[in-house]
């Protein structure tokens, strides 16, 4: 088995961002919200499931590439039938 993946250290997140051009201040015009929001949540301070997916959208992976062990909680609950 497999052991679980790390979530990214924000140093990480951030070389990934510079390494596709993108700055966090576009990044936040296009979830129409502040940098330091963008930042927060690159940061660890905020947590935001749809800055996440922006985030993850400009770098190029999965959300739960990046936040392994939160991605689940942005996603509706499944629904026993």
């Amino acid at each position: 088995m497999a052991a679980p993946r790390k979530k990214w250290e924000s140093e990480r997140i951030k070389a990934a961002l510079v390494r596709r051009r993108t700055r966090q201040v576009a990044i936040a015009r296009q979830a129409g919200t502040s940098r330091s929001a963008v930042n927060g949540v690159i940061e660890g301070r905020f947590r935001s499931g749809r800055l996440r997916r922006v985030i993850a959208d400009a770098i190029g992976v999965p959300v739960d590439r990046i936040w392994p062990d939160e991605a689940s909680e942005d996603r509706p609950a499944a629904v026993a039938a």
